[in-house]
């Protein structure tokens, strides 16, 4: 998916993602020993991201591949965290992961719809034809690794 989601922002000629979190909640707040997570918080603590973080981020869309793995396995696996969502800088399109691994992709205006469309089918992602989402991951429908923190 982080190759996918790269290339179509590449394709849609966005220099570069902002994520933030919805709440004041700290994005490495709710600990995890699943080793996806784990990995995911090393990633974000070795790369300046300290456990009390709970600004925005900006990536360049050539480093997209990079970071969106470790932030796919925070959100599908902790509970607890906000909803950490992405934009482009002109305010364009909005997205987020949710807990079921699915991106949630909003176009803003018309022409980032247009463009959206246009260059969808080069990236590898399909629209969701579902009413809602669910685990299609596995055959438990359930991440072994999720937990709540309460």
């Amino acid at each position: 998916m982080a190759v996918a989601l790269q290339q179509l922002i590449e394709n849609m000629k966005i220099p570069s993602l902002i994520f933030m979190g919805d709440t004041a909640a700290a994005w490495l707040s709710q600990e995890n020993d699943y080793a996806p997570v784990k990995e995911a918080m090393d990633f974000l603590e070795a790369n300046k991201t300290g456990k009390k973080f709970n600004g925005g981020l900006q990536i360049n869309t050539e480093n997209l591949h990079l970071f969106i793995p470790h932030l796919f396995w925070l959100v599908r696996c902790n509970a607890a965290l906000p909803i950490f969502y992405l934009m482009n800088e002109e305010q364009t399109i909005l997205a987020n992961f949710c807990q079921y691994g699915n991106l949630h992709f909003s176009a803003l205006n018309k022409r980032a719809d247009t463009l959206f469309n246009k260059q969808l089918p080069q990236s590898g992602l399909t629209i969701f034809t579902g009413s809602y989402c669910y685990e299609s991951f596995g055959k438990e429908g359930r991440v072994p690794g999720r937990g709540l923190k309460v």
